[in-house]
């Protein structure tokens, strides 16, 4: 009782003992929430194979201020996530000029930044569309397509569309949500194309067609439209001659920040089935925009208690209060499953919109969010494992614990927005912190190291029944923990298969030994692909032995003008593999890294050792810096020499930032008498491995489609069923779609 008491008095005295926050910024805020208008006329691509102009010349083209975002082919089937070729969607066509144009079938194409509401809560798509060119009569259509998931297939019916618009050469319209029958219809004049304009609020969409307007009100018993969604444009074509037409794409507001970045966790707390769980894990590829998901564990909120609270105390898409994270009733807290990474450069951040009482600006009751390097605490602010604690009231006033002492020896305040809302941005460097609240910024040095990963818990202090704290638009520059999953060499050189749409629905990250030129980016997910680049930096030579490449920077340069406007599919640049067993002398990899860097700036790299040089502690395979990611393969080994690899790994990789992946061996050929069985139960080891480590971040899997059988496994889902069926369950659960 004293020491709550204690507590209390301390946490709610506008005068608290502490140290002045420095004047000056050590380190810059870093802004998690960045946005752009979107536009494209589709003027003037380049019409040529395999690209056929989908994603060229965006940077002249496309004239928002988002600057250029790519698309992606997509099925736009209902019962098939496999897109067809290219020629199926085409810029610039030269029967059809300066238009977006489908051709043969049906297909669909995904705009790779989504559609995001503004301050009113809002946002527009508009469109000119020719469902088919030349035709007012037909039945064929149209699509525009909303969806807050980033694998969907862009079919209008689908159960993971929120909202989808058909409009027909007739002028009929019909909007679909999730379902194959419509929740509205209507229709227009028939007319040679159709100005299409869809705004989303919340409670209803306005959709106006050659000047005729619509309401389209959410379907009863269904909270709202989303506030954040991918777009999907696509054409359903019965005869293989018809044409569909786009011109003149806009949306008034895309989230740039998701789409620069491979590594951004983004949580809007969208459309999750709060009579489960009361939300708080539901749904979570849905409203996880970004590549990377994490998950949520309750905790007490209390520094004197480690019991978890009832469910109920913390909810997500709460009926009162939809599309965020409340608290009710009493204290409590959560805590993100996986932490905060820090990036090669140190630095790490955390955004939200923090509301402490919703409706009140006046109280003392609070919101916290915490930086801990314990995943088992209580989530209280002053806790002595919380390194960094912030406490805002819904008055504004604030205070920064560090390890449990306060900063400010009188709380400031921050104005509250108008809805008593706060936006905070915290960014963190080793010891220097930079805080902004509303715009105020808030600057100071601690006296310890923040750890390279921080677990983030938001907590709520709430002091009578009635009152409600809400967290919404919560951001995480970087996670530490398992977060890509995908398959190496997933379309050879030797046959150019791209094997990628057999595994889209449970990777993230795939590594490509093709071409670029082939094309393939075109089909790549936003920040799903891995480009390798050891060709352009070494040359194999007598003996084996690869030497660097004189030339390397400028065929990175080609490397770079090839992928073009795709550069937003790219989720890594892939190194070279095994390069001290090819010969490479460290301070040729070093400077490989640093040509890399020099061409793509801000990409994640990786690199694979070998794994059994590591277990003995090999000098002739030092790590080196300025690579994101560091694996290793040893295919065969049992769990103690894997064991052995990583804690070796860890120990000599020269950043502590530095993550680790892991390369599990996926088909029997590399193992003297193994079977699908054993090989399916190793996959098992592998991710109790990186459940272990939370330092391990990636598992890239080794042994399809490398080439002919036997060399390799070139039909896994007939001839490894366990394998297959186990690494598809262990992709879904890291891609957040269990």
């Amino acid at each position: 009782m004293i020491r709550r008491a204690l507590m209390v008095l301390t946490l709610l005295a506008a005068t608290l003992v502490g140290t002045a926050a420095p004047a000056r910024a050590a380190v810059a805020p870093v802004d998690l929430f960045r946005y752009g208008s979107f536009a494209d006329d589709f003027t003037g691509s380049s019409n040529t194979d395999p690209l056929y102009g989908l994603n060229v010349g965006l940077d002249t083209r496309q004239t928002g201020t988002s600057g250029p975002v790519s698309y992606t082919r997509v099925s736009g089937l209902w019962n098939t996530g496999v897109p067809p070729k290219p020629w199926y969607a085409q810029v610039n066509q030269p029967s059809h000029p300066d238009r977006l144009s489908f051709h043969l079938g049906t297909s669909a194409i995904m705009l790779g930044a989504p559609a995001v509401a503004d301050a009113s809560g809002q946002f527009t798509v508009s469109a000119l569309i020719d469902p088919v060119a030349g035709s007012t009569a037909g039945a064929d259509w149209g699509s525009l397509v909303l969806s807050r998931s980033r694998l969907s297939w862009g079919y209008p019916t689908n159960a993971d569309v929120d909202l989808g618009l058909t409009v027909s050469s007739a002028g009929a319209l019909a909007v679909y949500r999730r379902a194959a029958q419509p929740i509205f219809t209507g229709s227009v004049a028939p007319a040679a194309a159709y100005q299409v304009s869809l705004t989303v609020a919340p409670l209803a969409a306005t959709l106006t067609v050659n000047g005729q307007v619509f309401s389209v009100p959410v379907p009863a018993g269904q909270h709202r439209w989303p506030s954040l969604a991918y777009l999907y444009l696509g054409a359903y074509l019965s005869g293989g001659s018809a044409v569909t037409t786009f011109d003149t794409l806009r949306v008034s507001r895309v989230d740039t920040s998701i789409a620069a970045s491979p590594e951004l966790f983004a949580e809007t707390f969208d459309g999750a089935d709060s009579g489960t769980d009361y939300g708080l894990n539901q749904g979570l590829r849905a409203r996880q925009p970004g590549v990377v998901a994490n998950r949520y564990t309750r905790t007490s909120g209390l520094w004197n208690s480690s019991t978890p609270p009832q469910p109920w105390l913390s909810q997500v898409n709460h009926l009162v209060n939809p599309d965020r994270l409340s608290f009710h009733l009493a204290p409590s807290a959560v805590r993100l499953d996986k932490p905060l990474a820090t990036a090669l450069d140190g630095v790490a951040a955390v955004g939200a919109t923090l509301d402490p009482v919703v409706g009140d600006t006046a109280g003392t009751d609070w919101l916290s969010l915490m930086l801990s390097p314990s995943a088992t605490g209580n989530g209280y602010v002053t806790d002595a494992d919380v390194d960094l604690g912030l406490v805002l009231r819904s008055s504004g006033r604030l205070q920064l614990y560090r390890r449990g002492a306060p900063t400010f020896t009188t709380e400031p305040a921050v104005a509250p927005a108008a809805d008593g809302s706060f936006r905070v941005g915290l960014t963190v460097a080793g010891r220097e912190v930079a805080l902004v609240v509303n715009g105020q910024n808030f600057f100071l040095t601690l006296g310890y190291d923040l750890g390279v990963q921080e677990y983030v818990s938001l907590g709520s202090y709430i002091t009578a029944p009635g009152p409600v704290s809400t967290v919404d638009e919560l951001r995480l520059s970087k996670l530490g923990g398992l977060n890509h999953y995908g398959y190496f060499d997933v379309m050879d050189p030797a046959d150019h298969a791209d094997h990628s749409p057999e595994v889209a629905g449970y990777t993230n990250l795939n590594i490509y030994l093709e071409d670029v030129a082939q094309g393939y980016l075109d089909y790549c997910r936003p920040h799903s692909c891995a480009v390798d680049t050891q060709w352009q930096t070494f040359l194999p030579g007598s003996g084996g032995v690869w030497s660097p490449r004189g030339d390397a920077p400028g065929q990175l340069g080609r490397l770079r003008a090839q992928i073009g406007s795709n550069i937003d599919k790219i989720g890594s640049i892939y190194l070279i593999d095994e390069p001290y067993l090819k010969g490479v002398l460290q301070a040729d990899l070093q400077n490989a890294v640093s040509q890399i860097r020099a061409v793509f700036q801000g990409a994640v790299l990786t690199l694979t050792l070998f794994g059994r040089d590591a277990t003995l502690g090999n000098p002739a395979q030092p790590p080196v810096t300025g690579v994101d990611r560091v694996g290793f393969d040893m295919y065969c080994a049992s769990a103690a020499d894997l064991t052995s690899s990583i804690t070796w790994l860890g120990t000599n990789l020269p950043n502590a930032a530095q993550q680790i992946f892991l390369v599990p061996e996926s088909a029997p050929q590399e193992c003297a008498g193994a079977t699908d069985a054993t090989i399916a139960a190793k996959q098992q080891t592998f991710l109790n491995l990186a459940a272990a480590n939370r330092r391990i971040t990636m598992l890239i899997n080794f042994g399809w489609w490398l080439g002919p059988y036997p060399r390799a496994e070139d039909h896994p889902f007939t001839n490894l069923p366990q394998t297959s069926a186990k690494q598809q369950a262990i992709g879904t659960s890291i891609l957040g779609l269990t």
